[in-house]
């Protein structure tokens, strides 16, 4: 009978291990999803950072542009005033 006993409690063992194994299996299963989706999540950041920095330098941009377009204007007023052309105007426009 102390074979039995020793088959017993094998057979126990067993099953423990195999119920073990089992929960482990769906421990790992959970975590690969988890995985998948936090990088997912980190791909979706890196994609909005990216939109992010190219509007930022667009937007730098246009303020750069904006601001040499309104320089430009001022030194064209300037060089306009100071042609002969538009010497010879003011002085007919003061006679």
């Amino acid at each position: 009978m102390a074979w039995f006993s020793t088959a017993l409690d094998l057979l126990r063992k067993v099953d423990r291990l195999l119920t073990i194994e089992a929960k482990h299996a769906d421990a790992i299963e959970n975590l690969q999803e988890r995985i998948s989706k936090l990088e997912a999540d980190r791909a979706l950041l890196i994609a909005e950072a990216n939109a992010s920095a190219s509007a930022a330098a667009s937007a730098m941009a246009g303020h750069h542009m904006a601001d040499i377009a309104r320089r430009v204007g001022i030194l064209e007023e300037r060089t306009r005033d100071k042609s002969p052309s538009a010497r010879k105007r003011r002085l007919t426009d003061e006679s």
